[in-house]
């Protein structure tokens, strides 16, 4: 996938609608957040963004690198922006990797340390 390809499906997960992104995920796909146990499957990676998204009210990725260092993978740097339903605002360093098969993502994972998102 090219980085443009990248950079649309963040916009998309930024928008909060999990029907939105789940598309771009094969069906046997693997989806980890942090040190949450990995979750495969498309339903199952419908319920943990759901989740996921449960306290929040916003998400906005602003990316500062974007890497695809060959066909099928690519790796982001960001600062996410997020804002609680309580109206707290937190912004987080993290760094995804996505797998690709053909058009689909075959592997998410989102390394975070979520804990300040809590606190």
């Amino acid at each position: 996938m090219s980085e443009t390809w990248v950079r649309s499906f963040l916009s998309r997960l930024d928008s909060m609608q999990t029907d939105e992104v789940l598309p771009a995920f094969a069906e046997d796909a693997c989806f980890r957040v942090g040190n949450e146990a990995t979750v495969i499957g498309s339903q199952s990676i419908r319920r943990a963004i759901a989740r996921m998204f449960a306290p929040l009210a916003q998400v906005r990725h602003e990316l500062r690198h974007v890497w695809c260092p060959h066909p099928g993978t690519a790796i982001v740097e960001a600062d996410v922006h997020y804002v609680r339903k309580d109206g707290k605002s937190v912004t987080l360093a993290q760094a995804e990797i996505l797998r690709f098969e053909g058009q689909h993502i075959v592997d998410y994972r989102i390394l975070i340390d979520p804990a300040p998102l809590a606190a």
